[in-house]
């Protein structure tokens, strides 16, 4: 069969491009579908929708009402991580239709097909305690024995790592505490042009000793590096889908990899530590086993 991608890069009326023949098969990023047909005119007739990452098609949103319109009832969606709030579920299978065929990750994981996991709960003890949710967040993007502990576990780790934070101070902040001599630090963030992720992302296959900070709302999905050992939570938060599809990341196959292992760190506040202890159920139910350890700051 022929096949076609539409790209990124805008025409000279604005537009993104197009495929310049027509082929049976055309790979489309979600963004620049909605971007072409969202206001619901002059939309493709096709024969089959194969909609990748399908948890991502929620009550109300853009990409939901687009494949909804488009003409055909061949519409299948694939994904790790069915969201855990019911309407959602719904939508999802009043868009695509019932479950069909499951396989959870412990099945991939004993039959080989995703590498092992092990996750270290590390609880950091603060001497002064931050009280409300704002402060909190302080505490964790600012805090500077905060850093010294993710600077001492970095700087132990021969291969790669990926930091995961939920806000663009947080990732800044680790970015100036975590130059290390002998590795490479970078930040990926939403203002990074797509080239240049595809850079770094391409850099950490090939090398080792690559420290790649990055935004949840980037790499928790689509990003698959198999060159990739460690991952460390560093922001927290309870969003079922975010964590497990961030776990996802680590858990392609590689020739050097035995596990990967996953460092979820958490503060001696009410927030946190009411975060952490739904992402311990999460883990549960995914059978990953945990431990705890202590860490007074």
């Amino acid at each position: 069969f022929t096949f076609s991608g539409w790209t990124g890069e805008l025409d000279t009326k604005g537009k993104y491009t197009m495929p310049k023949q027509d082929t049976e098969v055309v790979i489309v990023n979600t963004e620049l579908l909605c971007s072409q047909f969202g206001n619901f005119k002059d939309l493709i007739d096709v024969d089959l929708i194969l909609r990748d990452e399908c948890h991502g098609s929620k009550n109300g949103n853009q990409i939901t009402k687009v494949v909804s319109k488009i003409r055909t009832r061949n519409k299948f969606g694939f994904t790790g991580t069915l969201p855990k709030e019911i309407i959602d579920v719904w939508k999802i299978l009043g868009t695509f239709g019932p479950v069909i065929y499951e396989k959870n990750s412990k099945e991939l994981r004993d039959e080989e097909y995703l590498t092992n996991v092990l996750i270290r709960i590390l609880k950091l003890k603060h001497k002064h305690v931050a009280r409300g949710y704002k402060k909190e967040l302080l505490t964790i993007q600012e805090s500077s024995e905060r850093h010294s502990v993710i600077r001492k576990l970095v700087t132990k780790m021969n291969n790669n790592v990926l930091i995961m934070v939920n806000r663009l101070d947080h990732g800044n902040n680790l970015l100036d505490a975590l130059q290390i001599e002998g590795k490479e630090t970078f930040f990926v963030h939403g203002e990074m042009p797509v080239s240049e992720r595809a850079e770094i992302i391409a850099k950490m296959e090939a090398q080792t000793n690559i420290v790649c900070i990055a935004m949840s709302s980037i790499f928790s999905t689509g990003i698959n590096i198999k060159n990739l050992h460690y991952i460390i939570f560093a922001a927290g938060g309870k969003s079922f889908i975010r964590i497990i599809q961030s776990i996802g990341r680590g858990l392609r196959l590689h020739n050097s990899k035995e596990r990967l292992v996953i460092f979820d760190l958490y503060d001696n506040f009410i927030f946190s530590t009411n975060h952490v202890e739904e992402r311990k159920q999460f883990y549960d139910e995914e059978q990953i086993p945990w431990k705890e350890v202590e860490i007074s700051l």
